[in-house]
C-alpha cells in the first residue's frame, strides 16, 4: 500500500536518492523556475521513514567542499557516507567526487587519482564490494561503451582512491543515458537493456528471453 506524504518534501526531477539506516536522503535535482547558472550549494532533504516527515538539511557555507546545485548526478552509499559524482548545471557537467558524512552532516572532496571519468550526467552508478561502478551517461568520453570503477581504500598522506577503466569481456552493452544499475552479490545489472556485469571475471553478458531487445 502506498502512503503519500508531501509536507516539506522536495519537488524535483533528475535528483538522486539513497537510503541510510532509517532515513532517505534526496540530493539536488531540477525544479522549474530555479536558477542553475549561479553555482550555489546543493540542497539536501531527508525523509524519516518512521515519522514520514521531510526535513531540509542546513548547507555548509564553504562552497569549495560542497557540491554545486545540480541534476542528473548519482549517489551511492559506502559505510555511513554517501558519495556523489557527476551531474550538471546550466554551465556544464562535473566529474568531481564528493563525500557526505551522514553522521556529521558535512561534505568533503575525497582525494582521487587514476583515470578520472569524463564529466557527465544521466549516468548510473552502483557499489559492489569496495568499488563504485559508473556506467554510461551524457557528455561522456568518445566511447559509447564505457564502464569506470572507483576503488575505496584507507587514504593517508599521498595515497588516494584510484579510478580505473576495467577491461570487460563478453557481450558489451551499448550504454545509454538514464539507465538504472542495481547490484546482486558481485554482479551489476543494467535494467534498460538487460545486461549484466560480473566483477569476478569483469565480463558482461546480455541475457536472452522474454523482454530482451
Amino acid at each position: 500500500m502506498w502512503t503519500v506524504r508531501l509536507e516539506g518534501g522536495p519537488r524535483r526531477v533528475n535528483h538522486a536518492v539513497v537510503a541510510v539506516d532509517d532515513k532517505i536522503y534526496s540530493f539536488g535535482g531540477h525544479c522549474t523556475g530555479e536558477d542553475y547558472t549561479n553555482r550555489s550549494p546543493i540542497d539536501v532533504h531527508t525523509l524519516d521513514t518512521v515519522s514520514l516527515r521531510w526535513i531540509p538539511l542546513e548547507t555548509e557555507p564553504n562552497s569549495d567542499v560542497v557540491p554545486f546545485k545540480r541534476y542528473g548526478h548519482t549517489v551511492v552509499v559506502y559505510g555511513d557516507c554517501v558519495y556523489l559524482w557527476g551531474g550538471r548545471d546550466d554551465n556544464g557537467p562535473c566529474n568531481t567526487l564528493y563525500c557526505f558524512d551522514t553522521n556529521a552532516k558535512v561534505w568533503t572532496p575525497p582525494k582521487v587519482c587514476g583515470q578520472v571519468p569524463w564529466p557527465r550526467d544521466s549516468h548510473s552508478a552502483c557499489v559492489i564490494a569496495k568499488r563504485m561502478f559508473v556506467f554510461g551517461g551524457l557528455e561522456a568520453d568518445r566511447s559509447p561503451r564505457t564502464c569506470t570503477a572507483l576503488t575505496w581504500r584507507a587514504c593517508s598522506g599521498s595515497s588516494c582512491a584510484p579510478w580505473a577503466s576495467p577491461s570487460c569481456g563478453g557481450v558489451s552493452t551499448l550504454l545509454q543515458p538514464s539507465v538504472t544499475a542495481c547490484t546482486s552479490g558481485k554482479a551489476a545489472a543494467m535494467l534498460r537493456d538487460h545486461s549484466t556485469l560480473t566483477t569476478r571475471s569483469t565480463a558482461t553478458a546480455s541475457p536472452t528471453g522474454h523482454g530482451y531487445r
